[in-house]
Protein backbone atom coordinates (compact mmCIF):
# COMPACT_ATOMS: atom_id res chain seq x y z
CA UNK A 1 0.00 0.00 0.00
CA UNK A 2 2.80 2.63 0.77
CA UNK A 3 4.26 1.52 -2.47
CA UNK A 4 0.60 2.25 -4.60
CA UNK A 5 0.78 5.74 -2.86
CA UNK A 6 4.28 6.60 -3.24
CA UNK A 7 3.60 6.15 -7.02
CA UNK A 8 0.19 8.02 -7.15
CA UNK A 9 1.76 11.08 -5.46
CA UNK A 10 4.89 10.89 -8.14
CA UNK A 11 3.03 12.80 -10.54
CA UNK A 12 1.83 15.78 -8.19
CA UNK A 13 5.53 15.92 -7.36
CA UNK A 14 6.50 16.39 -11.33
CA UNK A 15 3.75 18.65 -11.99
CA UNK A 16 4.62 21.18 -9.05
CA UNK A 17 8.25 21.26 -9.41
CA UNK A 18 7.39 21.87 -13.28
CA UNK A 19 5.30 25.04 -12.53
CA UNK A 20 7.63 26.10 -9.92
CA UNK A 21 10.12 26.26 -12.67
CA UNK A 22 9.02 28.86 -14.94
CA UNK A 23 11.53 31.54 -15.39
CA UNK A 24 10.73 35.21 -15.33
CA UNK A 25 10.02 36.72 -18.76
CA UNK A 26 12.29 39.22 -19.50
CA UNK A 27 11.60 42.45 -21.49
CA UNK A 28 13.37 41.54 -24.36
CA UNK A 29 11.86 38.19 -24.96
CA UNK A 30 8.26 39.89 -24.71
CA UNK A 31 8.21 42.67 -26.43
CA UNK A 32 10.38 40.58 -29.47
CA UNK A 33 7.87 37.89 -29.26
CA UNK A 34 4.73 40.45 -29.64
CA UNK A 35 7.02 42.52 -32.44
CA UNK A 36 6.85 39.05 -34.34
CA UNK A 37 3.53 39.83 -34.67
CA UNK A 38 2.02 39.67 -38.43
CA UNK A 39 -0.91 41.99 -37.74
CA UNK A 40 -0.93 45.31 -39.78
CA UNK A 41 -2.71 48.22 -39.19
CA UNK A 42 -3.88 50.40 -41.99
CA UNK A 43 -3.45 53.94 -40.28
CA UNK A 44 -0.96 53.17 -37.83
CA UNK A 45 -0.05 56.02 -35.33
CA UNK A 46 2.87 58.06 -36.90
CA UNK A 47 3.40 60.46 -33.50
CA UNK A 48 3.02 60.74 -30.13
CA UNK A 49 -0.22 63.30 -31.31
CA UNK A 50 -1.64 60.50 -33.30
CA UNK A 51 -1.58 57.89 -29.69
CA UNK A 52 -2.90 60.90 -27.61
CA UNK A 53 -5.78 61.64 -29.82
CA UNK A 54 -6.98 57.99 -30.71
CA UNK A 55 -6.82 56.51 -27.56
CA UNK A 56 -9.50 56.64 -25.05
CA UNK A 57 -7.21 55.62 -21.74
CA UNK A 58 -3.62 56.39 -20.81
CA UNK A 59 -2.46 54.70 -17.94
CA UNK A 60 1.07 53.63 -16.64
CA UNK A 61 1.36 50.24 -15.72
CA UNK A 62 2.42 47.22 -14.71
CA UNK A 63 1.97 43.31 -16.48
CA UNK A 64 0.57 41.23 -13.94
CA UNK A 65 0.46 38.16 -15.50
CA UNK A 66 -0.42 37.15 -19.05
CA UNK A 67 -3.35 34.52 -19.74
CA UNK A 68 -4.65 32.94 -23.18
CA UNK A 69 -7.11 35.28 -24.70
CA UNK A 70 -10.23 34.14 -27.58
CA UNK A 71 -9.00 33.12 -30.94
CA UNK A 72 -9.89 35.54 -33.35
CA UNK A 73 -11.12 33.20 -36.50
CA UNK A 74 -10.79 34.38 -40.39
CA UNK A 75 -12.52 32.73 -43.30
CA UNK A 76 -10.09 34.79 -45.87
CA UNK A 77 -11.38 32.58 -49.28
CA UNK A 78 -13.53 29.96 -47.62
CA UNK A 79 -10.51 29.16 -45.39
CA UNK A 80 -10.90 29.06 -41.73
CA UNK A 81 -7.44 30.90 -40.00
CA UNK A 82 -7.86 30.70 -35.88
CA UNK A 83 -4.95 33.18 -34.36
CA UNK A 84 -4.11 32.69 -31.11
CA UNK A 85 -4.48 35.91 -28.87
CA UNK A 86 -3.34 36.46 -25.31
CA UNK A 87 -4.83 38.73 -22.28
CA UNK A 88 -1.94 41.12 -20.51
CA UNK A 89 -3.65 41.63 -17.23
CA UNK A 90 -1.89 45.23 -16.04
CA UNK A 91 -1.95 46.76 -12.46
CA UNK A 92 -2.43 50.44 -13.01
CA UNK A 93 0.13 52.51 -11.52
CA UNK A 94 -1.37 56.41 -13.07
CA UNK A 95 -3.85 57.51 -15.33
CA UNK A 96 -2.95 60.03 -17.85
CA UNK A 97 -6.53 59.98 -20.07
CA UNK A 98 -9.67 58.84 -19.24
CA UNK A 99 -10.72 57.02 -16.22
CA UNK A 100 -9.62 53.73 -15.70
CA UNK A 101 -9.78 51.25 -12.81
CA UNK A 102 -6.99 49.34 -11.10
CA UNK A 103 -6.58 46.60 -13.04
CA UNK A 104 -7.18 46.36 -16.74
CA UNK A 105 -7.07 43.66 -19.17
CA UNK A 106 -5.33 44.06 -22.62
CA UNK A 107 -6.39 41.96 -25.65
CA UNK A 108 -2.98 41.29 -27.79
CA UNK A 109 -3.92 38.89 -31.12
CA UNK A 110 -1.24 37.32 -33.36
CA UNK A 111 2.21 37.06 -31.38
CA UNK A 112 5.36 35.11 -31.97
CA UNK A 113 5.31 31.60 -31.45
CA UNK A 114 7.29 31.63 -28.65
CA UNK A 115 5.12 33.71 -26.30
CA UNK A 116 3.10 31.90 -23.65
CA UNK A 117 1.17 32.63 -20.67
CA UNK A 118 2.84 33.72 -17.71
CA UNK A 119 2.73 34.38 -13.89
CA UNK A 120 6.26 35.64 -14.22
CA UNK A 121 6.46 38.97 -16.85
CA UNK A 122 8.94 41.66 -16.93
CA UNK A 123 7.77 44.08 -13.56
CA UNK A 124 8.78 47.18 -15.42
CA UNK A 125 6.27 50.15 -15.47
CA UNK A 126 5.03 51.35 -19.14
CA UNK A 127 2.77 53.58 -20.88
CA UNK A 128 -0.53 51.93 -22.98
CA UNK A 129 -2.21 53.99 -25.19
CA UNK A 130 -5.66 52.23 -25.05
CA UNK A 131 -9.23 51.82 -26.89
CA UNK A 132 -12.15 49.47 -26.13
CA UNK A 133 -11.48 46.06 -28.36
CA UNK A 134 -14.85 45.03 -28.58
CA UNK A 135 -14.57 41.96 -27.21
CA UNK A 136 -15.52 41.39 -23.49
CA UNK A 137 -14.07 44.24 -21.26
CA UNK A 138 -10.88 43.60 -22.80
CA UNK A 139 -8.87 47.24 -24.09
CA UNK A 140 -7.08 46.87 -27.36
CA UNK A 141 -3.57 48.90 -28.15
CA UNK A 142 -1.83 49.77 -31.56
CA UNK A 143 -0.06 47.06 -32.73
CA UNK A 144 3.02 49.35 -33.89
CA UNK A 145 3.08 52.12 -30.98
CA UNK A 146 0.87 51.90 -28.50
CA UNK A 147 3.50 50.30 -25.31
CA UNK A 148 5.78 52.95 -24.76
CA UNK A 149 8.55 51.57 -21.90
CA UNK A 150 12.38 50.71 -21.50
CA UNK A 151 13.71 48.23 -23.63
CA UNK A 152 17.67 47.52 -24.23
CA UNK A 153 18.73 50.41 -22.04
CA UNK A 154 16.62 53.48 -24.09
CA UNK A 155 12.69 54.58 -23.39
CA UNK A 156 10.70 53.19 -27.09
CA UNK A 157 7.89 52.08 -28.03
CA UNK A 158 8.67 48.43 -27.04
CA UNK A 159 6.11 46.72 -29.48
CA UNK A 160 6.86 48.60 -32.57
CA UNK A 161 8.80 46.07 -34.99
CA UNK A 162 10.11 48.56 -37.45
CA UNK A 163 12.53 50.63 -35.03
CA UNK A 164 10.76 54.05 -34.77
CA UNK A 165 6.91 54.60 -35.93
CA UNK A 166 7.46 57.19 -33.27
CA UNK A 167 9.80 59.72 -32.97
CA UNK A 168 10.66 60.52 -29.43
CA UNK A 169 13.96 61.58 -27.71
CA UNK A 170 12.84 60.31 -23.90
CA UNK A 171 15.21 59.99 -21.01
CA UNK A 172 12.46 58.56 -19.02
CA UNK A 173 8.90 57.53 -18.70
CA UNK A 174 8.13 60.77 -16.41
CA UNK A 175 9.49 62.09 -20.15
CA UNK A 176 6.59 60.37 -21.83
CA UNK A 177 4.29 61.45 -19.07
CA UNK A 178 5.16 64.97 -19.87
CA UNK A 179 4.72 65.30 -23.73
CA UNK A 180 1.61 63.31 -23.04
CA UNK A 181 0.67 66.15 -20.74
CA UNK A 182 1.30 69.16 -22.91
CA UNK A 183 -0.25 67.04 -26.18
CA UNK A 184 -3.67 67.01 -23.68
CA UNK A 185 -3.36 70.28 -22.98
CA UNK A 186 -3.56 71.81 -26.63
Amino acid sequence: MKKLCALALAPLIIVSIAACSQEPLTAHDLWSEVRESSAMEVEPARSLDDLVDESTLIVRARIDRITSGPDLVLAPEGEEVRLPSLIFHLDVVETQAGTAPTTLKVHIQDYGEELRPTDMPPQDEYVWFLKPSGIEDFYMTSKFAGVIGELDGEITTVSDSSDGVVENNWDALDDVEADIAAISSE
